[in-house]
């Protein structure tokens, strides 16, 4: 029977063996958790547990795109259907809680490393704002009545904490050295093809 040390060792025969002159296979950079750029180059995600930080942008437009119709409506119509206050509510909430769970993924470890941890409080916090304030504009809308004011002055505040997300978040990306495309940018490309 074959000692545990050889079997080991013929266990991590490929990895060294990929490894050559070449340098450590790709996902030895992963391990590491120190290089979050060059992680993120290759896999669109860093930290152990993946955090995707262009995932969690796209759902804060979400977010802010549906508070913006929905204080629309409320601005605009004489009284906001209940439908369609609960729709974008929904559609806020469900934004919201992807954010979150994206924000979670950064685990205390890695923030550790990277000296995060003050910006994933602070996003952490103003998420649990978002949520409250999506709770009051879900007590505005009572039934089939929906209270237009309250609603519209929720979706503000709703906007400003988005707002505050975003700047928090593009400050620890900038720790983490990640430089995500501009929105614009990506924009001007798409309409030159």
């Amino acid at each position: 029977m074959l000692s545990f040390r050889v079997l080991s060792g013929l266990l991590l025969l490929p990895v060294a063996l990929a490894c050559g002159t070449a340098g450590p296979p790709a996902f030895a950079s992963a391990a590491r958790y120190d290089d979050w750029a060059t992680i993120h180059r290759q896999m669109g995600a860093t930290g152990k547990n993946g955090y995707r930080p262009m995932t969690s942008r796209a759902y804060q437009n979400s977010a802010r795109f549906h508070s913006r119709a929905l204080n629309s409506y409320g601005t605009v119509v004489e009284r906001i259907p209940a439908e369609t206050a609960r729709e974008h509510l929904t559609q806020i909430q469900t934004s919201v809680a992807a954010i979150n769970k994206e924000i979670k993924k950064i685990d205390p470890e890695t923030a550790e490393k990277a000296g995060v941890q003050e910006n994933v409080a602070a996003l952490l916090k103003q998420l649990a704002e978002c949520e409250k304030m999506c709770s009051m504009a879900d007590k505005a809308i009572d039934g089939e009545k929906v209270d237009n004011s309250a609603v519209c002055t929720h979706c503000v505040s709703l906007e400003k904490q988005l707002a505050a997300i975003r700047k928090e978040e593009d400050a620890m990306l900038k720790k983490l050295g990640i430089a995500l495309p501009q929105e614009d940018a990506i924009h001007e490309q798409e309409s030159k093809k």
